[in-house]
C-alpha cells in the first residue's frame, strides 16, 4: 500500500540524480502543503456545522484558492516536469511573505525571521547552493534598508507584539516553521544518503571489476606470453638444426662414404664384415633422419635410451665444430650403463646446448698451446642423472650469472639469448629436475644438472671405455 501512493504522489520521475532529489523533495512539501490545506478546511466545516462559527465564508475561499495554487504547482511537477519553475516561485512568495511581515512587524518579528530561515535552506535545496548565498545577501540587504527606513521614518512597523505575551498560537505557528526546516532538511539529506550510498556500491562494483579486469589481463598476458615463447622455441628450434646442420651432414657424408667403399668392396669379394657395417650405417643414417624430423615437428615421445651412447653420438655431431674451433671434447663416463625413460629429442637438446656454449666460451684469438677442452661427465644415482659441463674459457661475471637463464639475455656478440633459457625450462618442466652455474672469470664455467624425472636403470658396462 505504501509502496503504491509513494509511486503514484511522490516518486520522481526526472532523469538526472540531483534533479530526483529535488523534485522528491518538492513533492513531498506540496503534498504537505494541500493536506494542511484539507485539514484547515475539515477544521472550518466543523466549527460553522457543529460549534456555530460565522464569518467562515471568507476564509474557506482563501483556503480553496491556497490549495488550487498548490494543486495546480504540483501538477506542473508531477506530469509537466516544470519543478524548476515552482521551485522559484514557491521561493519567490515564501520571501514575499517574509518582506511583507517584517515589513509590518519589524525586522525581529521571529515569524519573518524563521521564514527568511527556511527560505535560505529552501533555496539551497531546491535551486542549488549558490541560490542560498544570493539569497542570503538579498534579505541582508532588504533588513538592513528596512532598518534604516525605519530611522529616518519611512517606515513605522507594528511593535506592539513586543509588549504582549506570547500565545499557544504563536508557539504552534513557530513551531510549524520549525517542522518545515526539519523536514525539508531531513527529507534532502535522506536522499543524500541514498546517493551516497549508491556511490558507494557502484564504486565497490567497479573495484571488483577492476580486480577481475586486471586478473583476465595478466592471465591473457600470460597466454600471449606462453604462444609467443612456444613460437619462439619453435624457430629455435630451426635455429639449432641449422647450427649443427653442417657439423650432422660431415658426420652424415663420412658414412655415405663408407657405405660406398663397402659396396665397392661386396663387388670385388664377399665381406661379411662389411655387411655388417653396411647395415650399421644405414640404420644410423635412418636414425638421423627420423630424430630431425621429430625436431622440426616439435614431437615429444617418451622412450628409453642410453644417456652415454646418445651423449656419445652428440659429441660426434659436434666434433666438426669443436675442430673449426680447436677444441676437445672429453666425455668421463660412468662405470655403468645408464637408462634412462624420457624424451631423448628433450635430452639431446640439453646437451647439444651445454656442449656448444662450452666450445663457444673459448675466444678464437686465444692461443692454440692453451688447454682448449670442455669436459662432460655424467654420475647416475638411483633416481638421479647429473650432467656436468666444464670448460676452461673466459667464464662468466656475476652479474651475467644471474641473468643467465633469462630470455633473450646474451653473452655472446652473435647469441640470442634463448638457449639457457630452453635448457632450463626443459629441465625443470619436463625432467623436473634443477640446473646450476658456477663461473670464474678467465678460468672457467661448470654447468650441473640433474635429471630427477625417471627411474635410472644402471647395468655393469661390457664393453671397455672409449675415448670420445
Amino acid at each position: 500500500m505504501l509502496n503504491r501512493l509513494y509511486s503514484r504522489f511522490l516518486e520522481p520521475r526526472a532523469s538526472h540524480p540531483d534533479d530526483r532529489n529535488r523534485e522528491f523533495i518538492l513533492n513531498c512539501l506540496l503534498v504537505a502543503s494541500l493536506l494542511l490545506s484539507l485539514g484547515e478546511f475539515l477544521d472550518l466545516m466543523f466549527g460553522f456545522a457543529f460549534l456555530g462559527h460565522h464569518y467562515v465564508g471568507g476564509r474557506v475561499i482563501s483556503i480553496v484558492v491556497v490549495a488550487s495554487c498548490f494543486g495546480l504547482a504540483y501538477w506542473q511537477v508531477r506530469y509537466q516536469q516544470r519543478q524548476r519553475l515552482i521551485s522559484y516561485l514557491l521561493i519567490g512568495l515564501l520571501l514575499l511573505a517574509a518582506c511583507i511581515t517584517s515589513l509590518c512587524w519589524g525586522t525581529m518579528t521571529p515569524t519573518g525571521v524563521l521564514l527568511f530561515g527556511v527560505i535560505i535552506v529552501m533555496s539551497g535545496i531546491l535551486l542549488g547552493a549558490r541560490y542560498s548565498v544570493y539569497l542570503a545577501a538579498i534579505i541582508t540587504l532588504w533588513l538592513s534598508g528596512l532598518e534604516y527606513a525605519k530611522l529616518i521614518g519611512w517606515v513605522k512597523p507594528d511593535l506592539s507584539w513586543t509588549s504582549k505575551p506570547s500565545e499557544i498560537s504563536d508557539v504552534l505557528g513557530l513551531s510549524g516553521l520549525y517542522a518545515t526546516m526539519a523536514i525539508v532538511s531531513w527529507l534532502f539529506n535522506r536522499q543524500m544518503e541514498r546517493s551516497l550510498k549508491r556511490a558507494q556500491v557502484s564504486e565497490a562494483a567497479l573495484l571488483k571489476q577492476k580486480d577481475l579486469l586486471e586478473v583476465k589481463v595478466e592471465e591473457r598476458g600470460r597466454q600471449l606470453a606462453a604462444n609467443q615463447l612456444e613460437k619462439v622455441q619453435q624457430i629455435y628450434r630451426f635455429a639449432e638444426l641449422g647450427r649443427i646442420s653442417s657439423a650432422l651432414f660431415h658426420d652424415l657424408a663420412n658414412h655415405l662414404s663408407t657405405v660406398s667403399l663397402d659396396i665397392e668392396g661386396l663387388q670385388q669379394q664377399q665381406r661379411p664384415d662389411l655387411l655388417r657395417r653396411i647395415n650399421h650405417d644405414i640404420h644410423y643414417i635412418d636414425d638421423v633422419v627420423q630424430r630431425v624430423r621429430q625436431e622440426l615437428r616439435g614431437k615429444a615421445a617418451n622412450e628409453q635410451f642410453d644417456i652415454c651412447q646418445q651423449t656419445e653420438e652428440i659429441i660426434k655431431i659436434l666434433n666438426y665444430k669443436a675442430g673449426k674451433a680447436r677444441v676437445s671434447l672429453n666425455f668421463i663416463k660412468p662405470n655403468t650403463v645408464v637408462l634412462y625413460t624420457s624424451d631423448l629429442t628433450r635430452f639431446r637438446q640439453i646437451i647439444i646446448n651445454l656442449l656448444s656454449n662450452g666450445i663457444d666460451a673459448y675466444p678464437p684469438s686465444q692461443k692454440s698451446s692453451a688447454k682448449r677442452i670442455v669436459n662432460i661427465e655424467i654420475e647416475a644415482g638411483n633416481k638421479t642423472v647429473v650432467i656436468r659441463v666444464t670448460d676452461h674459457g673466459t667464464g662468466i661475471s656475476l652479474g651475467a650469472r644471474r641473468r643467465i637463464f633469462e630470455p633473450f639475455y646474451s653473452t655472446k656478440d652473435d647469441g640470442t639469448g634463448i638457449g639457457l633459457f630452453i635448457v632450463r625450462q626443459i629441465v625443470e618442466q619436463d625432467f623436473q629436475g634443477r640446473i646450476s652455474v658456477s663461473s670464474t672469470p678467465e678460468k672457467g664455467t661448470i654447468f650441473e644438472v640433474v635429471l630427477t624425472d625417471k627411474e635410472v636403470l644402471k647395468a655393469p658396462r661390457k664393453i671397455n671405455r672409449e675415448k670420445s
